[in-house]
């Protein structure tokens, strides 16, 4: 699905965002009966827009027209310096790159899908789930064969980290690699199988995986508090991996509704609970934190960590986490409607990406839809129109002041 807001007024309470707070399609106010000695951050309206994908089907995509294309279970993209899109079509076994003037076509991958027999001196690379640009390169995590890949412009991939054998970061190996992020010349990349976050120096020969934090067990345990190594904190699925310029690292734990903040030496400095967060992206000043959430919605939080965020899209979302957990198996069955992204249903979104102009796109793993939330603008005649079905999201972030 592609999200965009544009200056549609939609307000809408969030429990849990914080004690008396209220989020208006986007913006998080204090209500006037509780005082909030902690800041806002001011959210820009946004209206949800669809870019590939729709509500009934999923299916291998068309080469054309970005929104006449089926997906299936799309997580994460990545932008090139040229503002194309490539889309980790996970479900289909392919990667899509989908250009500004929004036409899809096939970057990586097989015609078949995920489908064999494979044809003679083709070769198959799995459920491929995670994207990044870095140092003018492509690279792609496969989730089925123990590698992480360089992609060359007609979309060869080669091998860059891993041996083949699905294992943990801890020993230079690859299992499932969730969302990849580049900064600097490291590759950064959560492995949700092995409960682990790693980095590559892509620049090195040979590469190896260097441990950022999780210390490989899933069972949960209470942080000791600021300055805990991350690399001897447990973390149950590390799913979303962002990074500052600074060199701060954000991740998501999936599984224990949470975010967390370490420093660039990998020490955990805080965390954030956030029900079922999964993708995260920060804006190019690194002061807002975007996350998809599995329950149901797209967040904004700000990353000083005093300042309080809210909801950008996504109209049943709770943030009292057993609340939303519940929320996570009934967003496979929600119908995403294009216009006001807080008066509509987001399934669950798997990916979010903010583009060098500050529109936000977010993949809708079911439906299987990639959207884009654009702000201050109402396209059309405002209406809501429900569109097809496996989505993507586009939002743009003009504030809105009328």
């Amino acid at each position: 699905m592609r999200i965009s807001w544009k200056g549609c007024l939609v307000t809408a309470t969030v429990a849990g965002v914080g004690a008396g707070m209220a989020v208006s399609l986007g913006a998080v106010v204090p209500t006037a009966a509780v005082a909030q000695p902690e800041p806002t951050i001011a959210l820009p309206q946004y209206q949800l827009s669809v870019i590939a994908g729709n509500n009934d089907l999923s299916g291998l995509p068309t080469a054309g027209p970005a929104r006449q294309s089926l997906m299936s279970e799309p997580t994460d993209m990545a932008f090139d310096p040229a503002g194309n899109l490539y889309v980790a079509d996970t479900g289909n076994c392919v990667i899509e790159k989908i250009t500004p003037a929004l036409q899809l076509s096939v970057f990586a991958g097989l015609p078949t899908g995920c489908q064999p027999p494979l044809p003679r001196n083709q070769v198959f690379h799995g459920r491929m789930v995670s994207l990044a640009w870095l140092q003018g390169k492509l690279y792609v995590g496969s989730a089925d064969t123990g590698y992480i890949y360089s992609a060359d412009a007609n979309g060869n991939l080669t091998p860059v980290a891993g041996n083949g054998a699905e294992g943990p970061p801890s020993n230079n190996q690859v299992n499932t690699p969730t969302q990849m992020v580049g900064h600097g010349n490291y590759l950064y990349f959560g492995d949700q199988d092995e409960h682990q976050v790693g980095r590559i120096d892509v620049t090195a020969s040979p590469a190896t995986i260097e441990l950022v934090a999780g210390n490989g067990d899933n069972i949960p345990a209470a942080l000791t508090g600021p300055g805990q190594d991350a690399r001897t904190t447990p973390i149950v699925s590390p799913n979303g991996v962002a990074v500052a310029a600074d060199g701060t690292i954000y991740v998501s734990d999936t599984g224990e509704s949470r975010v967390l903040k370490l420093s660039s030496n990998f020490e955990v400095l805080d965390q954030w609970m956030l029900p079922a967060a999964v993708g995260l992206a920060l804006d190019s000043t690194g002061s807002t934190l975007y996350a998809a959430s599995y329950a149901g919605a797209i967040t904004a939080m700000a990353t000083d960590g005093y300042s309080y965020g809210g909801v950008i899209a996504g109209m049943n979302f709770s943030a009292i986490a057993q609340i939303a957990v519940d929320q996570v198996s009934a967003q496979k069955s929600s119908t995403v409607v294009e216009g006001p992204a807080l008066a509509t249903e987001v399934g669950q979104p798997a990916g979010v990406e903010v583009a060098a102009n500050g529109d936000i796109y977010a993949t809708i793993s079911s439906p299987s839809m990639l959207a884009r939330r654009t702000a201050d603008r109402c396209e059309g005649d405002g209406q809501r129109r429900r569109p097809a079905a496996g989505i993507a999201l586009r939002a743009d972030h003009e504030l809105h002041t009328d």
